[in-house]
């Protein structure tokens, strides 16, 4: 994605009778969301989970541990803003962490 692009997304979460659209997010190309339109009821919750994920410098994603560690030991691997990386590394998370998953629209 190009400096100043920004791609627009519609945010839906899981719920137990169905995904739900929380509302339609803009993505810059530094990945950092902005709330485009959100319904009242969904408003402060979208709010919350985009400042979170906006206030991260990286994301940390686990990672097999190195040769010679335990396999059981916990092991991760940052994930830098400027990562090309970066736009999917949050969706994943947003999808992992919150149940959110951003549609292209």
């Amino acid at each position: 994605m190009t400096a100043g692009a920004q791609l627009r997304f519609a945010a839906m979460q899981a719920w137990p009778e169905g995904p739900r659209r929380l509302g339609t997010v803009l993505l810059d190309s530094e990945g950092r969301m902005t709330i485009e339109q959100a319904p009242p009821e969904h408003d402060g919750r979208l709010g919350q989970i985009i400042h979170t994920m906006n206030a991260a410098a990286v994301l940390h994603v686990q990672v097999p541990p190195a040769p010679g560690m335990s396999r059981y030991a916990i092991m991760s691997e940052k994930v830098p803003r400027t990562d090309p990386a970066f736009i999917q590394t949050l969706r994943n998370q947003l999808r992992l962490y919150y149940d959110v998953t951003l549609h292209p629209v």
